[in-house]
């Protein structure tokens, strides 16, 4: 979308030009001259009249087939008429009797938002009914499988104390809304005497000090004498329990009207029962009030003969806190009514507070409102399934209100029966206008697209195929053929189309005093149908006259982009045709509008020629013209683009050759028929082409004398040497435009004085950036890739909602222990969510993120000053690392051969569906080597430097890259940066140790760290697999492939350039060697490069390149990335093995001729089209997928 923004504005610039100067016509941006425009007038007349000559068939097919939906259209407006009016008086009415009140809060919101908490609750429920199940029976188990307890008494219930109370029912209390859970035995009357006695004995033994406190017996809360007939429910275990403070123990459960209630209930039915509102207790220290759930303890297994009770106090705030979504943006109340007690909470900024107590009555009133969303839970719970209370007692089923917080006080809106009636009357009425009115346009609608469809394909598709595939002549033959083989159809009926007797007369050079009034129907001609269509017994029917001319005075144009195959290596194919897709229409707008003709494009090689259909005197005039602005326009535009495809895109040049002569032009029939220029004129230019220079236009001698010939002489200066041409020997060439002065590139050097310039002088103005061109688009891009990862974040969080407790972002501060004490073995990734993998593959919108935008910019810009001036280890490797580190991930998440969202997760061991997972990777290859001294870890701890002595001399340079990027990111002005990146407490540890991972993975020198990542390699992906593991174990096992493919990833992408072009990788090489030049010049390091770089290199792909890329198929992730990175890495160490001791001499040389001139230059320029071999497929060692196979078993 950027692309075609940015490029339609350049569309709209160029066509837009103003009419050029008759006198100023020297300047080859010139459009065309007045007498140049009057002389080529002929082909857009030709062109005009053939397309008109389409346009109007197409005309009267669409008049025919729209005369056949009149009626219906009539009809259809009838029925809207009075739709319309039907609906206009029954609003009318529904208005004047309609509520006084507004909508308070979007319908869509609240309905996701009741969804949501609705089955969070659930959820909940049936979680805290699992525990209590859990421990009823892990009780009920005890006393049947024990013998006698102490003292006599026998083992049996109500006698029953539970050893290790307190470690049984931790995991119970692990939720926060969990309060307390207490076990109470059914004491009958009967049993009553001999239960205190019991009880006392079993509390002595923990009473031995002062101040202990022994319960003598069951009592009543509420102080009343226990009656000799009443069964009793005593507190009698307690967890968590004070010693010191006996609290409710031994307390008569029955005595407490809520809890005595739910307890009658739960005997009732025999069934789990959630008790009403109990104030009584603490609240969680909120205020809010507690509710209990009971469950019943059994004698046996039966599940039939009660014989206690084991209850959970819950708070209810934090009980609903853990079912909030909060992360759907909305501002809610919140009423839970149980047993006829209401209670009220607000949910404004992600936060819930309890309110208070509501009455019956304002409860109503909520209910009433129509903005309310009501949920309803029952209060019993039997044999697994929700049941609604019927068979001996009703409970106390639990209703939920939702509404608006607008809503702030209990005023009854509620209108009285007459008024509701007729308003349902009157809105079902609309209900039925509005469904009438939507099929009718449905109805209308498909009628017409499909008879428009019918209409417009048989026209548009022809007249768009011929008009951008054949120039005006040969167009003007075809519809010839299609008028004479309508009119021979109509006289003798269905015929072979392509078999005739039409007269014809013989085909006719393109000359100067042809016309197409001169053609005709040539005999046995095939129509444009024909020819142009899948069937292969039409195309090639060589029967029928070819359409073919001699044009004798044209100029031929061949454009090359330099650089493109070694650019394209390292970008994905989407991006590749975004560059070709972007260039050629902006060389075809000033293509129409130069009245040039575009033949073709070959790859990223563009073809065109002037002189044809029609005669056109200065053809070579014209196509000067051409070329010098599609060379002007693509500098423009790849700078642009750069900041949308990636650094090195600005890198790209055109290379553009022209001759002039005859060529002989036609319609090469076929399955794909195409119009093709042919003769020695095409190959001398495209000769013109091959041998010129990048940025540079060179014609030929035939080309510069008609250009003098029409006084633009001073337009050419001839090159200085003979080209040796292919099949042509030495030619005389010449430069056109040759004042055109290059570019002064600035260097690290001159782009870190003006970064430091700025950052001392604050108050520098707008034309004083911090950053010259090329830097502040890589900045642009890396923030364009962070923010396309940070939104799938944002956009999967608030479909699946995160859960755990939230992160205090504005009290966050930057802890920053040793980075290498907190790398993780294993990094537990999120499971599969369906839900949210439904939309894994949409593109995220990001136009409503601009403030993240704005704060991701002013991070990344940081970042990029925190990169030193030093030939490799700078920003502009970090984006480079970055920019692969993103291809492995979208070839990762885009891929196609799984069935479904949850193969393809499985597959890549959850990698695929974690977006935070994906942002932290590129986040760490933006700041993997941040403020990186040009200095190797092993040399710093030599000369203990005080980032050595910092890190324990540990993967030094790393961990304070690591140490920087976190330091800032926690910086207060970021605050709003990171709660888009993590919320809760979970995330932001699997963020920080992505990031950890990732970066710390880099360090390739430290022995030891290489050794301990072979070893989790070998456990992750070389270990037989347990077939008897457990679902947790497994779970495991994948998050531990997930941590050594996440590390491989961003290994890979460090020292991508080794595996990419041979033009990319001695680019970064040679980088490379200059920093360890410069170090060595400057007394930092004590060896000097030079001696030992191509051993050095040849160990270094054998021991470490070759196994890194060979892991890249062995994970079984990637796919064909594997074979393709396996395959340049051996292609490049062949390349060299053969050339790398001339690569270190010349580097070697031109390191001491850029010091004699007192500069630095880090960047050849190469041209990749110069090099022997282009693609991966060119390995001649390695020639299919089974060479590497055994390639990669012999490694």
């Amino acid at each position: 979308k950027m692309s075609t923004r940015f490029s339609d504005n350049y569309f709209r610039k160029v066509e837009s030009a103003p009419a050029a100067d008759p006198n100023a016509d020297d300047d080859l941006s010139i459009v065309a001259s007045d007498d140049e425009n009057s002389s080529s007038a002929g082909p857009e007349d030709a062109r005009t009249t053939s397309s008109s000559t389409a346009k109007n068939a197409a005309a009267d097919l669409v008049r025919r087939e729209t005369k056949a939906v009149s009626y219906l259209r009539y009809f259809i407006l009838i029925i809207l008429l009075i739709c319309a009016i039907g609906m206009t008086i029954g609003f009318y009415n529904l208005a004047t009797a309609a509520e006084n009140g507004e909508c308070l809060a979007s319908d869509q919101v609240m309905d996701m938002f009741a969804l949501a908490l609705e089955k969070n609750l659930r959820q909940l429920r049936m979680d805290r009914l699992g525990k209590a199940f859990t421990l009823s029976s892990a009780f009920s188990s005890y006393v049947l499988e024990s013998g006698v307890a102490e003292g006599g008494f026998p083992m049996q219930w109500p006698y029953v104390t539970i050893p290790h109370y307190d470690v049984r029912t931790v995991a119970a209390l692990a939720s926060d809304d969990v309060l307390e859970v207490n076990m109470a035995p059914l004491v009958e009357p009967s049993e009553q005497s001999q239960f205190d006695n019991y009880a006392v004995l079993q509390q002595q033994p923990d009473c031995t000090f002062s101040g202990c406190q022994v319960v003598p017996g069951i009592y009543n809360k509420d102080g009343s004498v226990i009656r000799s007939s009443d069964a009793t429910s005593p507190i009698w275990q307690i967890s968590p329990f004070d010693i010191t403070d006996p609290g409710d123990r031994l307390a008569n459960q029955f005595s407490d009207p809520v809890q005595g209630s739910a307890l009658a209930e739960m005997t009732q039915n025999n069934a789990a029962v959630w008790s009403g509102f109990d104030y009584s207790g603490t609240g969680g220290g909120n205020g809010s009030p507690d509710v209990i759930l009971f469950y019943p303890i059994y004698q046996d297994f039966k599940q039939v003969d009660i014989a206690g009770s084991v209850s959970l106090r819950m708070n209810l705030l934090n009980h609903l806190e853990y079912a909030i979504p909060f992360s759907l943006p909305t501002e809610m109340n919140i009423l839970v009514q149980a047993c006829g007690q209401a209670a009220s909470f607000s949910l404004v900024d992600n936060q819930l507070t309890y309110l208070g107590a509501v009455d019956e009555q304002s409860m109503n009133t909520f209910k009433s409102l129509a903005e309310a969303a009501i949920i309803e839970f029952p209060a019993l719970y039997q044999y697994g399934e929700f049941e609604d209370g019927t068979g001996g007692g009703n409970g106390c089923p639990y209703e939920i209100v939702i509404v608006p917080s607008t809503v702030t006080g209990f005023v009854a809106n509620a209108p009285d029966d007459g008024t509701s009636q007729k308003a349902v009357v009157l809105t079902s009425l609309a209900a039925v206008a509005f469904f009438v009115i939507i099929v009718s346009f449905l109805i209308y609608d498909w009628l017409v697209e499909r008879r428009q469809a019918v209409v417009m394909n048989l026209a548009t598709k022809s007249t768009a195929i011929v008009e951008n595939l054949f120039p005006a002549q040969v167009r003007d033959r075809m519809l010839q053929d299609i008028e004479a083989e309508k009119k021979k159809s109509k006289g003798k009926g269905d015929v072979d189309p392509g078999v005739g007797d039409a007269a014809a007369t013989p085909v006719v050079p393109a000359t100067g005093n042809s016309s197409p009034s001169a053609t005709a129907t040539a005999p046995n001609k095939v129509s444009v149908k024909q020819f142009l269509t899948d069937q292969p017994d039409h195309g090639n029917d060589l029967s029928s006259q070819p359409i073919a001319d001699l044009f004798p005075n044209t100029t031929v144009f061949f454009a090359d982009i330099a650089g493109f195959t070694a650019w394209s290596s390292q970008r994905e194919p989407h991006q590749v045709f975004t560059l070709l897709e972007t260039l050629y229409r902006s060389f075809d707008v000033i293509a129409k509008k130069l009245k040039v003709f575009k033949v073709e494009t070959i790859g990223d090689c563009y073809m065109a020629v002037t002189g044809l259909p029609n005669p056109d005197e200065s053809h070579a005039v014209h196509m000067a013209r051409f070329a010098y602005q599609c060379l002007m326009g693509m500098k423009e535009l790849i700078r642009e683009l750069e900041a949308i495809l990636g650094p090195g895109t600005s890198d790209l040049a055109l290379r553009v050759g022209m001759h002039s002569g005859s060529v002989t032009a036609g319609v090469l029939r076929g399955e794909k028929s195409r119009f093709q220029l042919f003769g020695d004129t095409v190959n001398t230019a495209s000769r013109m082409e091959s041998t010129s220079e990048r940025g540079r236009i060179q014609v030929s001698q035939e080309t510069a004398d008609l250009l003098m010939a029409a006084g633009k002489s001073h337009w050419l200066k001839p090159r200085e040497e003979l080209v040796v041409a292919k099949g042509k020997g030495e030619l005389k060439t010449y430069w056109l435009d040759p004042t055109k002065k290059r570019r002064h590139t600035k260097t690290h050097k001159d782009i870190r004085v003006a970064q430091e310039i700025a950052v001392n002088n604050p108050n520098a103005g707008p034309g004083e950036a911090p950053f010259d061109d090329k830097y502040a688009r890589l900045i642009d891009w890396n923030v364009d890739v962070l923010l396309h990862h940070l939104a799938r974040v944002i956009s999967c969080r608030s479909r699946s909602p995160s859960r755990g407790s939230l992160v205090n972002h504005s009290s966050e501060v930057a802890l920053l222990p040793a980075a290498i004490n907190d790398v993780a073995e294993v990094v537990a990734l999120p499971p599969f969510d369906a839900d949210s993998s439904k939309f894994r593959r949409a593109r995220p919108d990001v136009s409503m993120l601009q403030q993240t935008r704005a704060d991701l910019h002013e991070y990344v810009k940081r970042i990029a000053l925190m990169y030193r001036d030093v030939p490799f280890h700078n920003f502009e490797h970090a984006s480079h690392v970055t920019l692969c580190a993103n291809k492995l991930l979208n070839r990762l998440i885009n891929s196609d051969e799984y069935e479904s969202e949850e193969a393809l997760h499985n597959a890549t061991f959850g990698i695929s569906s974690d977006p935070l997972t994906h942002f932290a990777i590129v986040f760490a290859a933006l700041i993997h080597d941040a403020d990186h001294t040009g200095v190797p870890n092993a040399q710093l701890v030599k000369d203990k430097h005080e980032l050595a002595v910092k890190f324990d001399n540990k993967s030094v340079a790393e961990q304070n890259s690591v140490h920087l990027g976190w330091e800032l990111l926690m910086d207060p002005r970021f605050e709003r940066l990171r709660k888009c990146i993590y919320q809760t407490n979970v995330e932001r540890k699997r963020f920080r140790q992505l990031v950890i991972n990732s970066v710390l993975a880099t360090d390739i020198a430290d022995r030891q760290c290489n050794e301990e990542r072979q070893v989790k390699w070998d456990k992750a992906f070389r270990k037989k697999p347990n077939e008897d593991a457990s679902p947790l174990q497994l779970q495991e096992d994948m998050n531990r492939r997930a941590t050594a493919v996440i590390e491989h990833i961003i290994q890979v992408s460090d020292v991508a350039h080794t595996m990419q072009h041979w033009h990319i990788y001695r680019r970064w090489n040679e980088r490379l060697f200059h920093e360890m030049h410069e170090a060595f010049q400057t007394g930092r390091v004590s060896v000097d490069p030079s001696t030992n770089w191509y051993i050095g290199e040849l160990g270094f792909f054998d021991y470490y390149l070759i196994p890194l890329a060979m892991k890249l198929k062995e994970c079984g992730v990637f796919g064909a990335s594997g074979y393709e990175y396996i395959s340049y890495v051996l292609k490049n160490k062949k390349e060299w093995e053969r050339k790398g001791k001339q690569v270190v001499q010349e580097m070697v040389l031109l390191y001491k001729d850029a010091e004699e001139q007192e500069e630095s230059s880090y960047d050849s320029d190469y041209d990749s089209d110069d090099l022997e071999y282009d693609s991966p497929g060119d390995l001649s060692s390695v020639d299919d997928e089974d060479d590497i196979d055994s390639l990669s078993e012999g490694n």
